[in-house]
C-alpha cells in the first residue's frame, strides 16, 4: 500500500496579538452576542464598532480585564 507524502503548506499566523480566554469569558461573550444577535444585524459599520465595544465593557467591567474591542470581536 503506497502512501502519498504530501505535505501540507506551512501556516503563519499574522495576529501578533495573543489573548486568554478562559471558559467564563468565552460563555459571557457568546451569550452577549447570541442575547443581541438581532440588533446586531441591523446595524452598520459605525455602529457595529460601538456594539462590539459596549460588550467589551460589559467583558471587562465584569471579569475585571483589558481586553480591546478588536480583541473581544
Amino acid at each position: 500500500m503506497a502512501t502519498n507524502n504530501i505535505s501540507q503548506p506551512r501556516t503563519i499566523n499574522y495576529n501578533q496579538v495573543r489573548v486568554l480566554w478562559m471558559d467564563k469569558k468565552c460563555l459571557y461573550l457568546l451569550n452577549q452576542r447570541m442575547a443581541r444577535n438581532d440588533e446586531y444585524w441591523e446595524l452598520d459599520y459605525r455602529n457595529k464598532m460601538e456594539y462590539w465595544r459596549s460588550i467589551t465593557n460589559k467583558i471587562n467591567n465584569c471579569f475585571r480585564t483589558r481586553f480591546t474591542m478588536l480583541q473581544t470581536k
